[in-house]
């Protein structure tokens, strides 16, 4: 984070302000916003955000775009949900304009509907490699 942005605090569903500028936090997949442009990433980390804020995307839930997101639902109802969830995910990564290629993709979802997903992907910036962690 830059000096000019503030980091808001969940405390029970309720977001604090923090000097009149809302920041969500980052390890939480909320969008950020700061004072100004230089506030906002560019090249890999901005990929490196839409691509994890694609996959924590619930299919015909965003309201400008009803066929955005993966059909969590729809996954989670079924056994051997492994090898549909990486389609899925692998699908979803591949709509992103900047990704040029998919290196690596494994995940492990457990009995719990903890899924933890890790990729590496080649983007027109460069080599983007994340560990994302959902609760479905």
């Amino acid at each position: 984070m830059t000096d000019t942005t503030v980091r808001a605090i969940y405390d029970q569903d309720i977001l604090k302000v923090v000097d009149g500028v809302t920041i969500v936090d980052c390890e939480a997949g909320d969008w950020m916003f700061g004072i100004g442009i230089q506030a906002y990433k560019t090249k890999v980390q901005m990929v490196a955000q839409r691509i994890a804020t694609h996959i924590r995307s619930w299919y015909n839930d965003c309201f400008f775009d009803y066929e955005f997101g993966i059909a969590w639902r729809e996954l989670l109802g079924h056994y051997n949900t492994q090898k549909p969830t990486a389609l899925a995910v692998r699908g979803m990564i591949n709509k992103i304009p900047e990704v040029t290629k998919i290196n690596d993709l494994s995940l492990i979802l457990d009995e719990d509907r903890r899924l933890s997903l890790y990729y590496s992907v080649d983007t027109i910036y460069g080599v983007v490699e994340q560990k994302v962690n959902l609760l479905l």
